[in-house]
């Protein structure tokens, strides 16, 4: 899910929001895919292969100068 909502005549706010199972290649620096996992708890250890969880936040404002110059300034995590 993203936004781009506009402020003023020029300035923005933009938005992102991702949430999934199995989606870190998808990202920049997201980690694995897969993971082990306990199916059953000791003595009888069974290891299986599960979808890891992963959220995605971008947030960012562009502040219009002028005609050719722009300043922004964001935040994001996984």
């Amino acid at each position: 899910m993203s936004t781009n909502i506009k402020l003023f005549q020029r300035d923005r706010i933009i938005g992102q929001l991702v949430y999934g199972e199995g989606i870190a290649s998808h990202m920049n620096d997201g980690g694995m895919d897969l993971a082990p996992r306990l199916a059953r708890p000791e003595p009888d250890l069974k290891i299986t292969a599960g979808m890891v969880p992963l959220t995605g936040v971008v947030a960012y404002s562009d502040r219009w100068r002028n005609d050719r110059w722009s300043s922004s300034i964001g935040y994001s995590f996984t």
